[in-house]
């Protein structure tokens, strides 16, 4: 991370601890986040056959069983595609909600998970510019600070006296299935941010975290639709591994997940802890 003197004077990105009153940032970018992906969830759902058995099989129970004129049985077939829809807008609907709930109990959940820590990139701008969200070429001169990895003398007081932005956040926790494995989870980040650098650098800052714990490997799981993130975390060096389904209205509408992981070298300090 670039934390020369020479950057003073331009806007930076501080990747911190969460803290109580970022929790009102934090589910505005879960509600943008729900926006953001029930269309292309939609749209990919469009192109799988299930939907069209579905269809197929209401509108031949219509017609041959209940005697409805077939100009009139395939209007169930918009009918299907709304259902669809709202199926899928309901389920990321829950997520949020369930996303949202999880907040106000923050403390607990992460204080009392062995190696639990949760993450948000906030940015950092002395310009009244900061109101309006900054262009991808400005993104990409920014540089970054992790909590506790800078010298305090100087940045300190910027920090203090900057306008201050939730653009992103990550959690991370220790896996269920296995106590040495870490779980990186609600890693999200302000529309106008993302397919830049700030999911690399709150992935790595996941990364640094387990490192210094002791964790032998980070898992996470990505939907199909969240190009960008897959991306992300390819360069980050996870490694894709199963795939299945998750199922928002029975059998009908499905959105693929696939499970990524990436091996851990304990620092030194936690080997020798």
């Amino acid at each position: 991370m670039r934390t020369g003197v020479e950057h003073m004077d331009s806007p930076f990105v501080l990747i911190r601890q969460y803290k109580p009153e970022d929790q009102k940032a934090c589910k505005e970018i879960i509600g943008e986040r729900i926006g953001l992906f029930t269309g292309p969830m939609f749209v990919r759902s469009l192109f799988r056959e299930t939907v069209y058995e579905v269809i197929v099989f209401i509108v031949a129970i219509a017609f041959i069983f209940l005697g409805v004129p077939i100009t009139i049985s395939v209007l169930f077939v918009p009918v299907v595609f709304l259902g669809n829809y709202f199926a899928i807008r309901m389920s990321n609907g829950v997520k949020g909600l369930e996303m949202s709930q999880e907040f106000a109990a923050m403390e607990n959940k992460y204080s009392r998970d062995r190696g639990g820590k949760f993450f948000v990139a906030e940015l950092c701008e002395s310009n009244i510019r900061l109101l309006q969200d900054l262009d991808k070429s400005a993104v990409s001169s920014l540089f970054f600070l992790l909590e506790g990895n800078y010298n305090e003398a100087t940045f300190y007081p910027r920090i203090q006296g900057s306008r201050k932005r939730i653009i992103g956040m990550v959690g991370v926790c220790s896996s269920e299935r296995d106590p040495r494995r870490a779980f990186m989870k609600r890693l999200l980040v302000r529309p106008p941010y993302r397919q830049t650098v700030v999911e690399e650098r709150l992935v790595n800052a996941v990364l640094q975290h387990c490192r210094d714990f002791g964790f032998l490997a980070v898992d996470t799981v990505c939907s199909e639709v969240n190009d960008e993130l897959r991306e992300s975390l390819f360069a980050c060096g996870f490694e894709v591994g199963a795939s299945y389904h998750k199922y928002a209205l029975g059998l009908i509408s499905y959105m693929g997940m696939m499970q990524f992981s990436a091996p851990i070298k304990a620092s030194r300090s936690a080997l020798e802890a």
